[in-house]
């Protein structure tokens, strides 16, 4: 792996989660991890203007969309890791949880920057136990804070995703670097939630269905419908001809990810519709 050679991307919002002992995030993951992926930091190139801020995911093209439902819940998901989500414990499994996610991102020179993401996202996958939203909050969609997951040892598949995006935002990552992504796995028929890490060799995808890393490319059956970045959203569609897209924005407030499965994409999905041009 070529050592990491250029500054990350920086973000007035993910400045405090990229800051070690007064280094800025470019050269604490220059002088901590090693050889390992450079984080992207997007393209200076010029682009026409309306497809300036558009990003590419599962072979998908995403469009800023400021007011999706989810934005809310991430707000409270921002404060839990502003306020030291691993020092809000109260019980004893959620300590011990703790501590082996604190020995992650105290470990991590050791082995560089995919090393880092590895280890996160199989030590979360083996540290909470999944559990419907359903069964544990008796709603069918209930997106919880990094220290609730923690505290309760289980959590569903946005739940998964949201915690390793707290710990490697703790271990020095910047926030804007990574999406929680809501999508349909068609292979499965469910809806389901990811976190996307986006670097110079694609965009990686930590998952709570396996412990590998795959990019975006390797997941075909995987269809993204909204990400969230910070305080960023994006609504993905998949180009129809010409300079012509389509896209989702109904029905995005009725996803509940993890939930099992949807018996008609066609009656359950969110219908498309066509935007554009871009």
């Amino acid at each position: 792996m070529p050592v990491v050679s250029a500054l990350l991307e920086q973000h007035p919002q993910s400045m405090r989660a990229s800051m070690h002992g007064g280094l800025t995030a470019a050269a604490y993951l220059r002088d901590n991890l090693g050889t390992g992926l450079l984080l992207k930091r997007p393209s200076k190139a010029k682009r026409p203007v309306a497809a300036r801020n558009n990003t590419t995911l599962f072979k998908s093209i995403g469009i800023p969309f400021g007011k999706l439902p989810a934005m809310e819940r991430m707000r409270s998901v921002e404060m839990d890791i502003e306020a030291g989500f691993l020092n809000n414990c109260a019980s004893h499994g959620c300590w011990r949880a703790a501590r082996s996610l604190n020995t992650l991102i105290r470990d991590k020179a050791q082995g560089g920057f995919t090393r880092l993401l590895t280890s996160v996202n199989t030590g979360v996958n083996k540290l909470i136990r999944y559990q419907p939203d359903r069964n544990a909050y008796r709603v069918t969609d209930f997106w919880a804070n990094p220290s609730t997951t923690l505290n309760r040892g289980a959590g569903d598949c946005e739940d998964y995703a949201i915690l390793k995006m707290a710990v490697l935002a703790e271990a020095g990552v910047p926030r804007s670097a990574m999406s929680i992504v809501v999508l349909r796995d068609q292979s499965r028929a469910v809806y389901h939630a990811v976190l996307s890490i986006r670097t110079t060799q694609g965009n990686l995808i930590l998952d709570n269905v396996r412990d590998d890393i795959l990019t975006d490319d390797e997941l075909p059956d995987y269809v993204p419908l909204y990400s969230l970045s910070g305080d960023r959203g994006h609504i993905f569609g998949r180009p129809v001809g010409g300079s012509r897209m389509v896209a989702s924005l109904t029905g995005l407030n009725g996803i509940a990810p993890g939930e099992g499965q949807y018996p008609d994409v066609r009656a359950k999905a969110p219908q498309p519709m066509a935007v554009g041009p871009f």
